[in-house]
């Protein structure tokens, strides 16, 4: 085996992880660059202006917003009002909305359990609200009206708005929305990885390194001491990919961890995805690498025709 011919000098821990590190920080650049050309592209198709429009519709239909802005904060921010009067434009809207929902869907009565709410509320053990003849009033004028209008403020964003987004129609165009930029994250960051561990390596087809690899002037060798195969290379490249990147990821990244622990303890210092094929990281500033004992067999011809 050249190997034992060629002098390479190995690769160490520390910059071996210099080196994943900066492939890393290479690939979430390529994630953040396609991210932003491919979300730039979809939140102008007419899919999306066509849904969001639609959502904004619902929003506003519900009276829980205006103009896509939540009422309640609109509310707040009004210096034209009394706390009082705030306290009874929030009730209005979140009764007629529980009723209008009660109206279009007869399995539940929203505007019942809000009622509920009401009776079950309390400030310093005191009822804010009575139930007479069977209306739920409020039940002490010695409440301030500050505790009555956070009684709404609460209602409405902890449960008016939630029941909002979980009606059916609302909630069916936000999956649809949110599995479509799953699905463009997902397919970045697939992508990403390819040229980051396929595409660059395979460019460089004597030292099949990655654009960190070139930058600290490190290289992949075979067990003979030669560049690797194709065959090689891409099984070392699909056991990367596939199990210490992508299952990598679902794991929340204990199979890397597990590989970089490898890495730590064998004594030659390589991840658990070169050691298992016998393929070796190695500094070209020693030695360079050769395509196949051809080229160096020529090589040490010339050599030692010039002595």
């Amino acid at each position: 085996m050249l190997s034992n011919v060629i002098h390479y000098k190995r690769v160490g821990l520390i910059k071996r992880t210099f080196v994943a590190i900066l492939d890393i920080v290479f690939l979430l650049v390529l994630v953040f660059i396609f991210l932003f050309t491919s979300l730039g592209i979809f939140i102008n198709t007419s899919y999306f202006i066509s849904a969001n429009e639609t959502l904004i519709s619902i929003k506003n239909d519900s009276k829980l917003f205006n103009d896509n802005v939540e009422y309640a904060y609109i509310l707040k921010e009004d210096d034209t009002l009394t706390i009082n009067e705030k306290s009874e434009l929030l009730n209005e809207v979140i009764t007629n909305f529980y009723i209008s929902l009660d109206n279009l869907d007869l399995n539940n009565n929203y505007y019942e359990s809000y009622l509920n709410r009401k009776l079950e509320a309390k400030s310093n053990e005191v009822n804010l609200f009575i139930k007479v003849n069977d209306e739920v009033i409020k039940s002490n004028n010695n409440i301030s009206d500050q505790t009555y209008f956070d009684f709404y403020l609460n209602e409405y964003s902890s449960y008016s708005v939630p029941i909002l987004y979980g009606t059916n129609e609302y909630e069916s165009i936000s999956k649809s929305i949110v599995m479509i930029n799953l699905t463009i994250i997902v397919i970045s960051i697939l992508i990403s990885g390819l040229i980051i561990y396929l595409v660059f390596p395979l460019t460089f087809k004597r030292d099949h390194a990655t654009l960190a690899m070139k930058i600290f002037k490190l290289g992949l060798i075979n067990q003979n001491g030669l560049s690797l195969e194709n065959k090689e290379f891409l099984f070392r490249f699909l056991f990367l990919y596939i199990v210490e990147f992508i299952l990598g990821i679902l794991s929340l990244f204990i199979i890397p961890l597990i590989s970089y622990s490898y890495m730590i303890l064998s004594k030659k210092e390589s991840p658990f995805h070169d050691a298992m094929i016998n393929i070796m990281m190695v500094d070209k500033n020693s030695n360079k690498i050769y395509l196949n004992k051809v080229e160096y067999l020529n090589e040490a011809n010339v050599l030692t025709n010039k002595k």
